[in-house]
């Protein structure tokens, strides 16, 4: 099968030559190129991409291009440039589909080329690194109104060590990562001071998420807290939940001390889920379903989201201020306006294929635990219920498909020896 190909080829461990030095080097620096901002993050990526398509040529070694997911994510990527065809700003679509095909070819280098045992513990240390550091450094700017690196207290909302609002998300995405990994190895075989240094990791983590005001954060921090349980043997699930209540007291603390939280996390929840179509987020989505209606093959395009909602031709009535949006804020819903019911078919099979590999990975392998972190990640940043940041872009694509790449790596080794031995 082609994925037997591709890892007979591939061979079992990852190279020592320059070349792959340098971009695993690109690969375990992401967490910090993602805070540094969504231009370090793409160069990140688009240099591995490169790295990664020059040693294929060289080499003669592109049986990964036959693995079934890439050949799949090969036709969207075609696809887009169809739905691009009759887009309001043909250029705008046409750009954003040349490039999308660097996050597939990404995730492929992870999974087939620059990672091993080895290498995975790295990056699940940095990972951790990073994480802890840009915890502290938000719950420090919590209670002082500056953090480390003079960014200031925007509100009740945090900033962390970035320009942007969204410390609590980026901790979401990407602290996972590490913190399943680190939470199996801390609380199943490590020593006292072993699981104390590791509950003081979670619990710093899940600190900045509640202190950061951002209410889809804290609840995928939550979803994510009970999948991760889920997956830990009876003694570390007891550890975990022990932790997990700790921050809850920790939530229950916050929103009483500070009324700044209790507005953000009660009283404007419960406002937008009284009259849902009507807030910010329903405008978006009830804009992006109306919108479909008037285009539902093809779409509007990519990236014509922000274009299509001004015209009231197809959109809400201009009455409905927040109608409008650079895209929907919601994933699903910016398949389908943009590339209307083919393209989301199309990522909807992508997203099959991915959570088979991991499902299967996570049934067949002894050292699954490793990418189980990243896997929950995975999961998390696909979540259809609520607003999401749109995949296309690359800062949230940056995250995405390197918790992917992570994902797939062990998942696509394991499916295929398990494929050998059936």
């Amino acid at each position: 099968m082609a994925g037997d190909r591709a890892m007979s080829l591939e061979g079992g461990r990852p190279g020592k030559d320059a070349w792959t030095t340098l971009a695993f080097f690109l690969v375990a620096a992401m967490p910090l190129c993602v805070v540094l901002g969504p231009g370090a993050a793409d160069t990140s990526l688009s240099l591995v991409v490169i790295l990664f398509l020059v040693r294929s040529w060289r080499s003669g070694r592109w049986a990964w291009a036959g693995e079934r997911w890439f050949q799949v994510a090969m036709l969207v990527w075609l696809w887009l440039f169809v739905s691009s065809i009759t887009a309001m700003d043909r250029g705008a679509a046409f750009g954003r589909a040349l490039w999308w095909f660097r996050f597939p070819v990404y995730a492929a280098a992870l999974a087939y080329w620059l990672l091993d045992r080895g290498r995975l513990r790295r990056i699940i240390a940095f990972d951790a690194l990073v994480m802890g550091v840009v915890a502290l450094d938000a719950i420090y700017q919590y209670f002082t109104g500056v953090d480390l690196f003079g960014f200031e207290k925007q509100g009740y909302r945090l900033t962390g060590p970035m320009h942007r609002l969204a410390v609590g998300i980026l901790l979401t995405k990407l602290g996972w990562i590490a913190g399943l990994p680190i939470a199996r190895w801390g609380f199943e075989r490590g020593d006292t001071r072993v699981k104390v240094a590791v509950a003081a990791w979670l619990l710093a983590v899940t600190t900045a998420v509640v202190l950061s005001g951002e209410r889809m954060a804290l609840v995928l921090m939550i979803l994510g807290a009970f999948i991760a349980a889920s997956t830990l043997d009876a003694k570390a699930r007891k550890a975990a939940i022990a932790v997990l209540l700790v921050a809850i007291l920790a939530i229950a603390l916050a929103l009483a001390g500070k009324g700044d939280l209790y507005e953000r996390y009660v009283r404007q929840t419960q406002e937008s889920i009284t009259d849902l179509w009507a807030s910010v987020y329903g405008q978006l989505w009830r804009n992006a379903l109306v919108i479909a209606e008037h285009h539902p093959v093809t779409g509007v395009g990519p990236k014509n989201f922000r274009i299509a909602c001004h015209d009231d031709t197809i959109a809400i009535g201009a009455e409905n201020l927040g109608r409008c949006g650079t895209h929907p804020h919601n994933l699903y819903l910016e398949w389908l306006v943009e590339t209307g019911v083919v393209g989301l078919i199309g990522f909807l099979v992508l997203l099959g294929l991915w959570l088979r590999r991991i499902y299967l990975h996570r049934r067949l392998s002894k050292d699954w635990w490793l990418t189980s972190g990243a896997a929950v990640s995975v999961l998390l940043q696909v979540w259809p219920l609520g607003p999401t940041g749109s995949l296309f872009n690359n800062w949230n694509g940056s995250m995405f498909w390197f918790a992917l790449g992570i994902a797939l790596h062990a998942g696509a080794r394991d499916v295929n020896a398990g494929k050998v031995r059936g």
